[in-house]
């Protein structure tokens, strides 16, 4: 996945941005090569998207998915 985000930042900037409540971050590299995690957390950051919505991407959306928080059903 890296290399088509660093192949075309700006369209998944303007993906992620239009479909921001749908949206998680997510990994199975945690179980395997746990440091491959902050690489693809770095390379998320670097499209810059607004601070609402990486909050959503890396904390509010995943929550809401497991239930653990404010919004969850």
């Amino acid at each position: 996945m890296a290399p088509h985000i660093r192949n075309n930042p700006q369209s998944y900037y303007d993906f992620i941005c239009h479909y921001s409540d749908r949206i998680c971050f997510g990994s199975d590299a945690l179980l395997y090569q746990p440091e491959i995690v902050s690489d693809y957390i770095d390379l998320v950051r670097s499209l810059r998207l607004p601070e609402e919505v990486q909050a959503k991407v890396f904390s509010t959306n995943p929550r809401r998915l497991l239930g653990l928080g404010p919004g969850s059903t």
